[in-house]
């Protein structure tokens, strides 16, 4: 199917005139219905019909047809927005970002600087999700790059480590009787048996499907005593003492609030993992400043001044290894 005919058969469906799309298209009339002539032929299908005033309408296959054309055209504009990227090292375009509130909060802050700086003149575009939302967003392409767990990443996704260690921690009120306890030693039974506070009943929080999958195997009874997606909100109803919030600790947190409760790590009890940049399978994702991006976040190490807790008061359970995974050659 040549190019011309898309372009052509495009304009006449949308401006319903072969006159108005001749124009378009800078062609005579007859030449642009010679070639629909041609691209019905091609089709073995009838494209148009003249309505009961003369107008001109699609036909069912007309507008299939419709369909295949806007997204051509839609791509082959992004493809050249993407090559004009690579091509210079200046262009300051959009750049979309899903992620986890937790993630927005606690990881992304001094990236996100380091990046503004980097490129005064861009423009970021920053959407709080829950992480299948993020991937889901990433494979249809509607974001550029995702921050999720490595762990539930599909395999139709670019997946790049990122280097700060995280750590499976639960969030009680200064004083709870799990603090008496060594981290080592607190089961999923301990956990149980205090109200606990928790993501929505929602299958894309993968946080609380992991929690839930694991007092399934156990045949563990459990209370809800609050439901909240926010991270802040959720730290501030442990602190009043309505239950217990099991989270994603991230080293070297930048934005980590202060208050009146203790972290205890237990890696020991729920699935290990790390977080990662997810991209869509498409290599001219990285234009100069998608690239500078990715770049920033896989060398991200935070804020050192807020590191993990250490041995001691509150103990880590494990540890764990974060392995930096190389750019492709088209990062380079």
């Amino acid at each position: 199917m040549e190019w011309q005919k898309i372009v052509g058969f495009y304009n006449v469906a949308t401006l319903k005139s072969f006159t108005k799309g001749a124009e378009a298209c800078f062609r005579t009339q007859s030449a642009l219905s010679h070639q629909i002539k041609n691209l019905e032929r091609e089709l073995d299908c009838q494209l148009f019909k003249r309505g009961r005033r003369g107008t001109l309408e699609l036909t069912l296959a007309g507008e299939k047809m419709l369909k295949f054309t806007e997204t051509v055209l839609t791509e082959h504009d992004q493809l050249k927005n993407e090559v004009s990227a690579i091509k210079s090292k200046n262009y300051q375009g959009i750049l979309k970002i899903s992620t986890t509130y937790n993630v927005l909060h606690n990881f992304m802050p001094s990236t996100i600087r380091a990046y503004s700086k980097q490129y005064p003149y861009g423009k970021l575009e920053i959407f709080e999700n829950s992480p299948l939302t993020t991937i889901d967003l990433v494979s249809n392409g509607a974001v550029d790059y995702g921050i999720v767990l490595e762990s539930i990443c599909p395999r139709n996704v670019q997946t790049y480590r990122l280097k700060r260690k995280i750590e499976r921690a639960i969030l009680v009120p200064s004083g709870h009787p799990l603090t008496k306890r060594k981290p080592k030693e607190i089961t999923m039974e301990d956990i149980a048996k205090y109200p606990l506070i928790m993501p929505p009943k929602n299958h894309k929080y993968t946080s609380r499907s992991f929690l839930e999958q694991r007092f399934e195997e156990l045949g563990l009874s459990y209370k809800i005593s609050m439901e909240t997606s926010n991270f802040d909100l959720a730290f501030q109803y442990v602190e009043l003492g309505l239950g217990i919030f099991c989270f994603i600790l991230i080293e070297n947190s930048s934005a980590m609030r202060k208050g009146k409760y203790n972290i205890i790590l237990v890696s020991h009890l729920l699935p290990h993992s790390h977080l990662a940049l997810v991209a869509k399978n498409n290599i001219l994702l990285f234009a100069p400043y998608k690239k500078a991006f990715a770049t920033l976040i896989m060398e991200d190490r935070g804020d050192s001044s807020v590191a993990l807790p250490p041995k001691g008061n509150v103990s880590m359970i494990g540890e764990a290894v974060s392995v930096h995974q190389d750019l492709p050659s088209a990062m380079g």
